[in-house]
């Protein structure tokens, strides 16, 4: 199980959480849709890393200024390696799916 070997190092539930929000706000210039503009933070007391968004002057914006080529859907960025890696599995498009939640996820601009 992926999300179960992932999880061992990276705290999986706040993940998904900073994943759904940049997609919320249309963070397209962030970890999950350019692989930038973030932090990754080692929690000592529960030996997990954390992402940490980080100059987000690129979030709210309706269209992207960075080119999309993959098969996510736009809402979706999978531009960093970990999102990348759990989208490609069912459990974990159901664990961002959850915290985003059902009427965000439609591409519909």
């Amino acid at each position: 199980d992926v999300d179960q070997t992932i999880g061992k190092l990276v705290d999986l539930d706040s993940f998904y959480i900073f994943w759904a929000v940049e997609a919320l706000i249309g963070f397209r210039d962030g970890y999950t849709g350019n692989a930038d503009n973030y932090f990754v933070y080692f929690n000592p007391a529960t030996e997990k890393l954390h992402f940490l968004p980080w100059g987000i002057d690129l979030a709210f914006e309706k269209y992207s200024k960075i080119d999309f080529t993959d098969r996510a859907p736009l809402s979706v960025k999978t531009k960093g390696r970990l999102a990348n890696k759990l989208y490609q599995f069912e459990p974990s498009r159901l664990g961002l799916a959850k915290r985003v939640g059902p009427s965000s996820w439609t591409n519909s601009s």
